[in-house]
């Protein structure tokens, strides 16, 4: 089974983000992420055995007393090449969110779930599929997020694109 665990923004950062969005010039060809698909990919786990699904989900439940905390985007950026360019928000690596990445990244090795480890973490927030770069006012401010969920999901591909399907969900305090 193709699964993540992932960060979701809060129900306010949703609407800031679309209202952000909104004063982006996107293209006709471009494909903006739809909101109730917002998330920061914490760990991306690949196809992992469905046995061990219920241990990450269960895993999870080690997070719930993490507050919900806000993050400062560092840049709009782009991600990807000639046919996968997407406009994303990026984010510095603080300490709270090394600090989730870490644990969690500890917790599933100890239970021994083998990962793809082939993407490194880049903290990142998916806000459109692009072809070309959007020219966007160099004044234009990057909303902070704050995030309110953490989330292991499954991903089930299909010709029309992904779809996110949660698994196990844990609301921040």
């Amino acid at each position: 089974m193709r699964t993540f665990i992932a960060l979701i923004p809060s129900k306010k950062s949703i609407k800031t983000i679309e209202a952000f969005q909104e004063k982006i010039p996107f293209k006709k060809r471009d494909a903006q992420t739809p909101l109730e698909k917002l998330h920061l990919t914490l760990i991306f786990c690949g196809d992992i055995d469905t046995a061990h699904v219920k241990n990450l989900a269960h895993l999870l439940m080690t997070m719930e007393l993490v507050s919900r905390f806000s993050l400062e985007p560092e840049h709009l950026a782009v991600f990807g090449y000639d046919h996968t360019k997407r406009l994303v928000l990026t984010f510095k690596r603080t300490p709270i969110i090394d600090a989730i990445y870490m644990i969690t990244m500890h917790e599933i090795s100890r239970s021994k779930i083998p990962l793809d480890t082939s993407r490194p973490f880049a903290p990142h927030i998916s806000l459109a599929k692009i072809n070309t770069r959007p020219k966007v006012s160099a004044d234009i401010k990057l909303p902070d997020i704050e995030f309110s969920e953490l989330v292991l999901f499954q991903s089930i591909l299909s010709r029309t694109g992904s779809r996110f399907q949660p698994i196990a969900k844990i609301q921040l305090q």
